[in-house]
């Protein structure tokens, strides 16, 4: 029994193990992505500039591979919101971590406490 329940726990150290390079995956997709959302613009622009084909299409197409840069980074993001919470279930240790966005507590003290940090600094002035 106790050989068994040794092998479980090893199969799920390995399993959360396999989960957290998902994650930190996840994480680079979603920083890659919205970095080809910033630079995808700047080049149908230019291409727009440049030839002297129909703007209506650049127009097209810069539209339509913003919405398909959206759905993946909404479809990376929910794979991974669905990955997290069955790891951070309501008897795990694990700590649930988003990959976009912070829960609104933290978010809220983080303005709080700049907020104290400029005051402080307009006072001391």
């Amino acid at each position: 029994m106790g050989e068994d329940s040794r092998d479980y726990k090893k199969l799920f150290d390995q399993y959360i193990e396999y989960e957290k390079k998902i994650h930190e995956r996840n994480q680079k997709k979603i920083k890659i992505g919205l970095k080809v959302n910033l630079i995808l613009p700047q080049v149908f622009l230019l291409l727009c500039f440049i030839t002297k084909s129909s703007k209506p299409l650049f127009l097209i197409l810069w539209v339509v591979s913003l919405f398909g840069i959206a759905f993946y980074l909404i479809y990376v993001e929910y794979k991974d919101y669905q990955i997290q919470r069955i790891l951070a279930g309501d008897d795990s240790d694990i700590e649930f971590n988003p990959l976009i966005g912070a829960p609104a507590e933290r978010v809220e003290t983080e303005v709080n406490q700049k907020l104290d940090e400029i005051k402080e600094k307009i006072d001391n002035a």
